[in-house]
C-alpha cells in the first residue's frame, strides 16, 4: 500500500473530508470495513482502505485521486467510490465554515479490554458447555429413555396447562438464550441489541450481533455459540436432575418440559438455511461477507432472472461468498421446499386447531368465573406465539413499503 501522509491540512484548518471511526480486519484478499455504531460492514479491496486513509489524513478529492492511480497503477474513478461511501455514512464533505463535530468514540467504537476479561470468560464458558456436551451425551447414551418424546408435550396432565407452561418456558429459556449471546458480545467490548423478530414463520428473539465484524475472525465465534452453550447447559441441568431425582419426583414433568424446550432450540439452531446462530458460524468459518444476498442473487443469475442491477451487484460479491453460495444455495432450497411443505401440512393446521380449541375451552365458562379468567389466560399464552409472529410479519411489511416508497425512482 501506499502511505498514506501523515497530515496534508494545516493545523486550524478544516479538512475536506470528516471520517467515521471506522474498524479495518484484514480477511486475506480483502478487508472488511464498517462502523461499529451503525453497524454498517463492507468488504473492500486494499485500495479502498488506502482512500479511507488518505481522506482520514486530510487529503483532499484531487490528492486522493493521484495517490490512487500511483497506488494502482492506473485511473480510479474516486468520484464514485467517495460517493458510495457518503451513503454508507463512512465519510463525508465538510463545509470548511462549519465543520461537524467528530463523534466522542474511540477508534474502534468497542469498549476497551485490557484484561482481556472477556477472552477469559469466553474460554471458561466454552470449557463448561463442551463439560455439559459431553455428560448429556453419555447421560442419554446410558438412559435413552430420557430422549424427549411427543408425550412431554402433556407432561402436565392438563393439555391447556402443559401447553401454556410449554409457551411460557419457551419464552423464558429463548430470552435467556439471547441473554447469554447479549452478555458474550458485552464482554467482547460489542454492542448488541435484543429484538423480536422472525425465521420465515417461527416467532424469535435476535440478537443483532452486527459489531462483531469489527473483532478478528477467532473472537466471534464465542458470542455467537453463547446461546447455544446455554441451551447445552440447560438440557445437561435438566437430564442430570431427571437422574439424580428419579422417576417420582414431583417435578419430573417439569423437568421433561425444560429438556424437550432445549432439544427443539438446539435442533432448529441446525437450520442453516435460515439465519440460525449456525449459519452465522458457517459465515464466519468461511471468511464470507453476505453469504445470504450473495445465495438470493446467486439463484437469480442461475435462473436467467438477475436484472442489470442484480447482474452487477452479484459480479461485486467476494469471490469467497460467490464461491460458497455455489453449494449453500442448494442447502437453502432444499430447506425452503421442507418449510414450505411444514407450513401447509403442519403448521397452519396447527395454529388453526388452537385457536379453535382455545376458543372452546373459553366460550362455555362463564364470564364471572374465576374459572373464565383462568382459561383465558392460558388461551392467551397458547395462541400468542402466532398473534406475535402475524404482528412481526405486518411490521416487515410495512418497513419493506416504507423503504421503497421513500427511495427515489
Amino acid at each position: 500500500m501506499t502511505a498514506a501522509p501523515s497530515r496534508t491540512t494545516p493545523r486550524g484548518v478544516v479538512p475536506p473530508w470528516r471520517v467515521a471511526d471506522l474498524s479495518v480486519v484484514d480477511e486475506g484478499g480483502h478487508f472488511l470495513v464498517g462502523d461499529p455504531l451503525t453497524g454498517v460492514f463492507v468488504s473492500l479491496p486494499p485500495i479502498g482502505v488506502e482512500v479511507i486513509g488518505w481522506l482520514a489524513a486530510g487529503s483532499s478529492t484531487a490528492q486522493v485521486a493521484a495517490l490512487a492511480r500511483e497506488s494502482a497503477g492506473e485511473d480510479v474513478d474516486i468520484e464514485e467510490f467517495l460517493g458510495g461511501l457518503e451513503e454508507l455514512g463512512f465519510v463525508a464533505r465538510q463545509d470548511p465554515d462549519h465543520p461537524e463535530e467528530a463523534r466522542g468514540t474511540d477508534a474502534t467504537g468497542l469498549s476497551p479490554d485490557p484484561h482481556h476479561r472477556g477472552s477469559i470468560v469466553s474460554r471458561v464458558g466454552a470449557s463448561a458447555a463442551a463439560a455439559a456436551g459431553v455428560l448429556s451425551l453419555a447421560l442419554v447414551a446410558r438412559r435413552p429413555d430420557l430422549a424427549p418424546t411427543a408425550s412431554d408435550l402433556l407432561a402436565l396432565g392438563d393439555p391447556a396447562t402443559s401447553l401454556a407452561a410449554l409457551t411460557g418456558l419457551t419464552y423464558v429459556l429463548a430470552l435467556l438464550h439471547d441473554g447469554a449471546h447479549w452478555h458474550a458480545a458485552r464482554l467482547a467490548g460489542v454492542r448488541a441489541r435484543v429484538s423480536i423478530t422472525r425465521r420465515l414463520y417461527f416467532l424469535t428473539l435476535e440478537t443483532d450481533l452486527t459489531g462483531l465484524w469489527a473483532l478478528p475472525r477467532r473472537r466471534r465465534y464465542w458470542p455467537l455459540l453463547a446461546g447455544m452453550a446455554f441451551d447445552v447447559v440447560v438440557l445437561c441441568a435438566a437430564w442430570a436432575s431427571q437422574v439424580l431425582l428419579g422417576p417420582d419426583t414431583q417435578v419430573m414433568p417439569l423437568l421433561r418440559l425444560v429438556a424437550f424446550v432445549a432439544v427443539t432450540g438446539l435442533a432448529t439452531q441446525c437450520w442453516i438455511f435460515l439465519r440460525t446462530d449456525l449459519y452465522a458460524v458457517l459465515v464466519v468459518a468461511t471468511g464470507c461477507v453476505d453469504l445470504y444476498r450473495t445465495t438470493w442473487l446467486s439463484i437469480l443469475h442461475g435462473l436467467r432472472l438477475a436484472g442489470p442491477e442484480h447482474r452487477r451487484a452479484y459480479a461485486s460479491a467476494p469471490r469467497r461468498d460467490r464461491r460458497v453460495a455455489a453449494w449453500y444455495r442448494w442447502v437453502w432450497a432444499g430447506g425452503m421446499a421442507l418449510a414450505a411443505v411444514f407450513l401447509v401440512g403442519y403448521y397452519l393446521p396447527a395454529v388453526a386447531v388452537t385457536i379453535s380449541w382455545t376458543v372452546q375451552m373459553t366460550v362455555p365458562v362463564r364470564l364471572d368465573s374465576l374459572r373464565f379468567w383462568e382459561a383465558t389466560a392460558l388461551a392467551l399464552l397458547i395462541v400468542s406465539p402466532s398473534a406475535l409472529t402475524g404482528w412481526v410479519l405486518l411490521r416487515d411489511l410495512a418497513r419493506t413499503v416504507s423503504r421503497r416508497v421513500a427511495r427515489p425512482g
